[in-house]
């Protein structure tokens, strides 16, 4: 709990909005007190965010939700951009308050840098490191690997064939995020459970 808490000063002082839940049950109850009328949801490709499953509980509720993981490849990337609020999960963070994210096309790391109205990253205790270099280590050995045999995997079920990834061009762009710029809305939920690559 050390480190959570360590961290989440650190997004604060980095002007991020933090909050520390002992579980993901707690950060969607949080999470849906967000969920306004007329409001509209984007995802980015985010194994965190399946588990969660805020996606079918926002769909249940009526709510206007693009996720190219359900909506098809394209037309989920084209409607994303347009949503209200966007939620994605990184791939590491540092203790010290810097968000770490790999992407391949650009959709999640454009979506967090800007044109949502509020952004919302939610991030299990197993993301949080040390520093910087141990942020790329982690996408490095562990999050780039994972999420290409998810994606080849798929591909062999025969699921996504327009959304194959080869492993070398699975960190083509990186972002490190480190603090929320002025006027900006980013929300950090620090959830004390390993979750995601």
């Amino acid at each position: 709990m050390i480190d959570l808490l360590r961290t989440k000063s650190s997004l604060i002082k980095n002007g991020f909005f933090s909050y520390i839940f002992d579980n993901k049950e707690d950060a969607v109850d949080y999470f849906l007190h967000f969920a306004k009328e007329n409001i509209s949801f984007g995802f980015a490709g985010s194994k965190t965010l399946e588990t969660l499953g805020i996606y079918d509980i926002l769909i249940d509720k009526g709510y206007k939700c693009f996720w190219h993981w359900k909506d098809g490849f394209k037309e989920g990337l084209d409607n994303c951009k347009d949503a209200d609020y966007y939620l994605t999960s990184a791939n590491a963070i540092t203790s010290d308050g810097s968000l770490y994210f790999v992407d391949r096309i650009g959709n999640r790391i454009s979506s967090v840098c800007f044109g949502h109205k509020k952004v919302f990253i939610f991030i299990g205790r197993n993301k949080i490191v040390a520093d910087k270099a141990e942020a790329v280590r982690r996408a490095e050995n562990i999050a780039i690997p994972l999420n290409s045999r998810r994606i080849n995997n798929d591909i062999f079920k025969g699921l996504r064939s327009d959304d194959y990834v080869h492993y070398d061009d699975a960190a083509n762009m990186e972002l490190f995020l480190n603090a929320s710029a002025k006027g900006r809305d980013i929300y950090v939920f620090l959830i004390n459970e390993d979750l995601g690559y």
